[in-house]
């Protein structure tokens, strides 16, 4: 399990198999409530029990007194939906250290986990990459187009490379609808 390192003005995030997680005691006390409060509000959300299964991991803690307490382990999924009705000025900064603490140790896990490619097997996704791009600018459907981009942000992730902007490539699809539609008039 990894740590990022708990200050004062950074989120507790964990690794817990292979998914980045904080605790419901971290955001009680970064966001100034009574960690019962935030117990209450993870389980008087309102989302399905699939949400809620998949993003809010019961487990617990050991208190001052050395008793077991209830907490959640809790996803980037989880804490979004969890801290979207928290309002105020300093609600909204933690709420953009959590999104940037997030994306930096999932940025990081990518890296960990990204194989190692000799120069033939590099060049063969750069040229793969390249024809994706151009299927997914002349696919006739946006089934076709979504299987391409599907694709395409598998090899780019591979590769360590970002994706190219996917609203110009998607531009080419709408039109191509669009056009369609019109000839079918």
């Amino acid at each position: 399990m990894n740590t990022i390192t708990k200050t004062e003005s950074q989120p507790l995030l964990t690794v817990v198999e292979g998914q980045v997680k904080t605790t419901s005691l971290d955001v009680a006390e970064k966001f100034g409530k009574a960690h019962d409060k935030v117990l209450r509000a993870v389980r008087n959300l309102d989302c399905s029990e699939q949400f809620a299964d998949a993003n809010f991991g019961l487990g617990s803690y050991q208190d001052a007194n050395n008793q077991p307490r209830p907490m959640y382990d809790i996803t980037r999924d989880g804490f979004c939906f969890l801290v979207m009705g928290f309002t105020g000025k300093e609600s909204a900064r933690w709420k953009e250290a959590y999104i940037t603490a997030f994306n930096q140790m999932e940025t990081e896990l990518k890296k960990m986990h990204r194989p190692k490619l000799d120069e033939a097997e590099r060049r063969r996704l750069r040229d793969q990459k390249a024809k994706l791009v151009t299927l997914v600018a002349t696919a006739k459907t946006v089934f076709e187009r979504d299987q391409f981009m599907a694709d395409l942000v598998e090899v780019s992730m591979i590769l360590g490379q970002p994706l190219p902007d996917v609203r110009k490539i998607g531009l080419a699809i709408t039109k191509t609808t669009t056009k369609g539609a019109a000839n079918h008039d």
